[in-house]
């Protein structure tokens, strides 16, 4: 009898080896923490850009108004913004370039350039806020734009 009881054991055992009901649990736990980490990047990339495009737009918005002589501030820039990151960007601009000119202290001339640049420090894990303050070196993100000036402002 014990020898029967040994095989039906054994037979068990192996045929318990052979199955594959927990194959798939297992493979799910391998590739889940991959599949989290692509999403992850995915949408950090997508926030980064987010951002990034924002600037260019608050800077291309800074940019056209300075054009036509009608810049209406920083604040007035920032109150349209989108983001909490573009909300506490820092506008500079607008700086003037005369028609042939290398440098961008020339007073205002038409047919000139003018240049609005938008500034931000991007805070790579936002809902971290202590890992974002343990990075020594804060990335920062730029949006520029450039536009013939129309007409130069007005003194007021």
């Amino acid at each position: 009898m014990p020898t029967i009881l040994m095989h039906m054991r054994s037979h068990s055992i192996i045929s318990r080896l052979r199955g594959d009901s927990g194959q798939a649990a297992v493979e799910f736990a391998l590739v889940l923490p991959l599949l989290l980490a692509i999403v992850f990047l995915i949408s950090g990339f997508a926030r980064v850009f987010n951002e990034y495009n924002d600037l260019n737009q608050m800077a291309a918005d800074g940019a056209r108004f300075a054009a036509v002589g009608n810049f209406p501030g920083s604040s007035a820039l920032l109150d349209n913004a989108d983001t909490s990151l573009t909300k506490v960007a820092i506008i500079g601009g607008p700086a003037y370039q005369a028609p042939g000119s290398t440098s961008w202290t020339d007073p205002c001339t038409v047919g000139g350039t003018v240049r609005v640049t938008a500034t931000a420090d991007l805070k790579l894990i936002p809902f971290l806020p202590y890992i974002n303050s343990a990075i020594p070196a804060k990335p920062t993100l730029q949006g520029k734009a450039e536009m013939r000036v129309e007409r130069c402002p007005t003194a007021p």
